[in-house]
């Protein structure tokens, strides 16, 4: 969010207005449906679902296992109930390159 993107919500903005919170994230239950129960085949994962959780990669990666759990059952009749986790930790990964700090 440091370089000004905005989330992507537009595509569920004419579906389910009330879906979009006043960021411009899609609101989301635990289960990472849609949080308007007149949609609960619809889903929102990675950067633009509207989670605690930092806007990585890796939690994206985390989204698709509950999404994929939760598609599996709503496929066999089931109700979903695999939620993605919900980190309040954050860290980053970065990588130093130490001769060129010492100039």
């Amino acid at each position: 969010m440091a370089t000004g993107q905005t989330p992507l919500s537009e595509p569920i903005r004419g579906l389910s207005p009330s879906s979009i919170s006043p960021s411009g994230f899609i609101t989301v239950k635990p289960t990472l449906q849609l949080a308007d129960d007149r949609f609960p085949n619809v889903f929102a994962i990675g950067d633009v679902a509207d989670t605690p959780n930092q806007k990585t990669a890796r939690m994206a990666f985390q989204h698709v296992t509950a999404v994929v759990a939760n598609i599996e059952a709503l496929a066999r009749g089931e109700i979903p109930v695999a939620t993605y986790p919900d980190s309040k930790v954050f860290g980053i990964h970065m990588s130093l390159d130490f001769h060129a700090l010492r100039g």
